[in-house]
């Protein structure tokens, strides 16, 4: 038993030579856009400036041209069952690409009951909501630095323009995002990695 542990032990510890790094290389999605944003409900009519910053994490590869979903959250939005969190859009055309795309198929996500718990909500999807817009992409630059060192942050990508949304609610609810600019940037980030960790 004692021979065998020392085997199992010494072919882990020759396969990480061989096979393990000990850096890990992951990229980073996301940016910044601003709006005029409007909701008009049963409520009455909310006006305001929307700023919002967001992204995600991945130890996959990130392209721009292969990214055609983004989600324009409302960050004063009120967690609150049937509040309007986000609206998402599927672009006919990836951020890669510099010019003017029209929007005709989105999602509306509301604030709803997570499963029968009625004290916690999410974003999830709401039917009966129509959106249509447009994203134009003034400029796109992808860097191709090469591979980062240990502890460095490389901006390898970046898209620019201006955007417009507009959704319309079964109950004659109608969102606005006006006047809007984004810029969307891919990161490349290389740590320190400890397969045994």
């Amino acid at each position: 038993m004692r021979n065998l542990l020392a085997l199992t032990i010494l072919a882990i510890t020759s396969a990480c030579f061989v096979g393990c790094s000990n850096t890990k290389t992951s990229w980073e999605a996301g940016g910044d856009y601003q709006a005029t944003l409007t909701i008009d409900d049963s409520t009455g009519t909310a006006l305001g400036q929307v700023y919002r910053t967001g992204g995600y994490q991945t130890e996959d590869e990130v392209e721009m041209c292969s990214l055609r979903n983004v989600t324009w959250g409302i960050p004063f939005s009120t967690a609150v069952r049937g509040h309007i969190a986000a609206i998402r859009t599927t672009l006919p055309q990836p951020l890669c690409r510099v010019g003017s795309y029209n929007v005709s198929t989105g999602t509306v996500l509301t604030w709803q009951p997570v499963g029968s718990d009625t004290s916690t909500v999410s974003a999830q999807p709401a039917a009966g909501w129509t959106v249509s817009g447009s994203v134009t992409v003034d400029e796109y630059t992808r860097l191709n630095h090469p591979e980062p060192k240990v502890d460095q942050r490389l901006l390898n990508e970046t898209s620019t323009g201006t955007f417009a949304l507009e959704a319309h609610g079964p109950s004659g609810e109608i969102v606005r995002f006006q006047n809007g600019t984004y810029q969307f940037d891919i990161y490349i980030r290389k740590d320190p990695y400890n397969p045994f960790d």
